[in-house]
Parts: C-alpha cells; sequence; structure tokens
C-alpha cells in the first residue's frame, strides 16, 4: 500500500468523524430520538466510522496492488486502531466538556462520603460559580474591572469559544444549559 496514501487517509480520518458525528446528531433529532445523551451520539459516530474507514483501507490496499493477503489485514487493522485511537480522543475531549461539574460534583461528594444539599447547593449556585470563573477570567488577564464593570481584556479565549459554538451548532446542540 501506498504509504502516502495511507496518511492522506488517517490524516483525513478526524474530519470525516466530525462529518459523520453532524451527520447521526442531526438524524437523531430529527427522528425524535434529540433526547440522547451526546456521548451516546459521539460514541455512536465514532463507531460508525469504522464502516468506511475499513472500506477505505480495502480499497487503498486492492488497489496498491501488493495482493498479499496478509499486507492487506495488516493495513486494515492499522487504520481501525488509529482511527479508533482518533476516536477515543475525540469521545473524551467531547465528553470533558459535557461532563465536568458533574465529575466534579462527584469527586467532592467521593472525597466527602456525603454533602448536605444545601451545600451544594449553596457552593454550585449561579452566584457562586460566575464569581470563581470571573475571579479566575481576572487572574488570567482575560478580564478587567473598571468602574465597576467588567472588560475584556484578551479575545484568544473567546474566539475559542465562538469556534465550539458554531460546532455545537453544527451539531444542533444548545448553546446553552437547559
Amino acid at each position: 500500500m501506498n504509504q502516502t496514501t495511507l496518511v492522506c487517509g488517517l490524516l483525513a480520518a478526524p474530519l470525516g468523524m466530525c462529518v459523520i458525528h453532524a451527520i447521526v446528531s442531526r438524524v437523531a433529532r430529527a427522528t425524535g430520538y434529540g433526547s440522547l445523551a451526546p456521548q451516546v451520539v459521539v460514541f455512536t459516530a465514532v463507531m460508525l466510522g469504522n464502516v468506511p474507514a475499513v472500506w477505505l483501507a480495502w480499497e487503498f490496499a486492492r488497489k496498491a496492488g501488493s495482493g498479499n493477503a496478509f499486507d492487506i489485514v495488516c493495513a486494515i487493522a492499522y487504520v481501525l486502531l488509529t482511527y479508533n485511537g482518533f476516536g477515543f480522543c475525540y469521545f473524551h475531549f467531547f465528553n470533558a466538556t459535557e461532563t465536568s461539574l458533574h465529575v466534579h460534583i462527584m469527586m467532592e461528594i467521593l472525597a466527602a462520603g456525603s454533602i448536605p444539599s444545601e451545600k451544594l447547593t449553596r457552593r454550585y449556585s449561579a452566584k457562586e460559580m460566575i464569581g470563581v470563573r470571573i475571579e479566575r477570567m481576572i487572574a488570567l488577564g482575560q478580564l478587567q474591572e473598571r468602574d465597576g464593570y467588567f472588560v475584556l481584556n484578551d479575545r484568544t479565549l473567546l474566539l475559542v469559544g465562538k469556534i465550539f459554538d458554531a460546532w455545537r451548532r453544527v451539531l444542533r446542540m444548545s448553546l446553552s444549559p437547559d
């Protein structure tokens, strides 16, 4: 198999994964499965991507003309391992953005053994969470306080946020917590 062709195919895998994720997300919503957990949708998309990955690996290997069955099987195995490695990273990156607060609360409960609901409600109230985030943004130089108002100081994170919002729009996901 031509190594350049294989590498190009593997480099296209993350883009293909995103396209399949967008399609699966939209189909799920259109068919009444919009309430599926986002992790289920992304996992399904990654798994469905194995079908075109195997087909493309088979076609590339067949057209390369080696004819050696062992080479073809090894190439397909390599493509599957690499594609699913990308899928593993994509799933966990996506999952981290969806569940970070959930995991943080669960880790606090695990460490303490138990926590009264009033303490959790107080600690994770909107006012408390916004206050902590504003302090962090000021410390990172992203915000400044001027005359009792907050103003943007660095727009880098804002640009990253716009990219994520655009991707959430492609996936037809809510842009704000429900």
